[in-house]
C-alpha cells in the first residue's frame, strides 16, 4: 500500500488519480491494521484540495475507511489539518464530492466526540459558501441520525437551523426543512412545545405543517395496534382522531397563535 500511496504525491494528474483509484481498491480487499492505516493519512490529506474532482472524491472515499480503522489518538491529531480541507470539499461545486465529505464528517463524529464534530459544524453553517451551509445541516441531522441524539441536542442545534430558514439559498432553505423533518421524526410534538417560543413565519408554519403531516414519529408504529371495527363502536371511531394528524393541528394551533 505504500508503494501506491507515494503515487499521491505526484505532480501529474494520471499519476494521482491512479494512486488514489489503486489505494482504495486495496483497502476495500485488506482491512489495514491501525498502524498501517495510520501512515496512509498523511498521503491522502493533499489530495482532499487537489482541483481534480476525481482524485479529491477518490481521497474522502479512502479517508472514510481509513477513519474508521485508526485509533482515535491518530485521527485527533491529523483532526485540524483534515477539518479544514473537509470544509473546503461541502462547498465543492461538485455534489458526489459535496456528499461524499458529509460521509466522512459522520465517520469522524463516531470515532471522536461528537460534540466536537457538531461544534465546528455550528461555526460551517454561517459560512459564506451557500454549499457548505447546505451540507453542514445535512451533515449535522445525519450525525445526530447517527447516534440517536436528537432529543439530547434540541436546544443546541435547534436555533441554528431555524435560523436557516431565512437563508438567500433556496437549497440552503430546504436543508434545513429536512433537518427539521428528521427532529420531527424522532422528537414529535416536544419539538412542536419548542417551536412555540420560535419567531416563525406563517409561510413557514404552513410549509412545515404540510411536510410533518406526512411523517411517523419515530415509535408510534410500536404503539398498540389498532382495534378493529368488531371491537369498537362507530362512536369510537368517530370520536378518536389520527394520531398522525394530531401533532401537526397542535403545529398551526399553537405557531399561530
Amino acid at each position: 500500500m505504500e508503494d501506491t500511496a507515494a503515487l499521491l504525491g505526484s505532480s501529474a494528474i494520471k499519476q494521482r488519480l491512479a494512486g488514489v483509484t489503486g489505494l482504495l481498491e486495496q483497502l476495500r480487499r485488506q482491512d489495514a491494521a491501525p498502524e498501517a492505516s495510520a501512515t496512509l493519512i498523511p498521503h491522502v490529506l493533499p489530495c482532499l484540495r487537489d482541483h481534480n474532482s476525481k482524485i479529491a472524491l477518490g481521497a474522502l472515499e479512502i479517508l472514510q475507511l481509513l477513519v474508521s480503522r485508526v485509533a482515535e489518538s491518530t485521527l485527533r491529531s491529523y483532526f485540524k489539518l483534515l477539518w479544514l480541507s473537509l470544509v473546503e470539499r461541502l462547498g465543492d461545486s461538485k455534489l458526489p464530492v459535496r456528499e461524499k465529505a458529509v460521509d466522512v464528517v459522520v465517520e469522524i463524529s463516531v470515532v471522536l466526540d461528537v460534540d466536537t464534530v457538531l461544534d465546528k459544524l455550528k461555526g460551517c453553517m454561517g459560512h459564506k459558501n451557500w454549499r457548505t451551509r447546505e451540507q453542514s445541516l445535512h451533515a449535522v441531522w445525519r450525525c445526530l441520525e447517527r447516534q440517536d441524539l436528537f432529543r439530547e441536542k434540541q436546544d443546541e442545534l435547534l436555533d441554528d437551523v431555524l435560523k436557516l430558514l431565512e437563508d438567500s439559498s433556496k437549497d440552503v432553505r430546504d436543508a434545513a426543512i429536512t433537518a427539521l423533518e428528521k427532529f420531527y421524526m424522532c422528537i414529535g410534538a416536544s419539538l412542536l412545545s419548542d417551536l412555540e417560543y420560535k419567531n416563525i413565519r406563517p409561510s413557514q408554519v404552513k410549509t412545515l405543517t404540510g411536510r410533518f403531516e406526512r411523517i411517523p414519529v419515530r415509535g408510534n408504529e410500536n404503539r398498540a395496534v389498532t382495534p378493529s371495527y368488531d371491537d369498537r363502536s362507530n362512536q369510537d371511531n368517530d370520536d378518536a382522531p389520527a394520531q398522525g394528524d394530531a401533532a401537526p393541528e397542535k403545529l398551526s394551533s399553537i405557531l399561530s397563535s
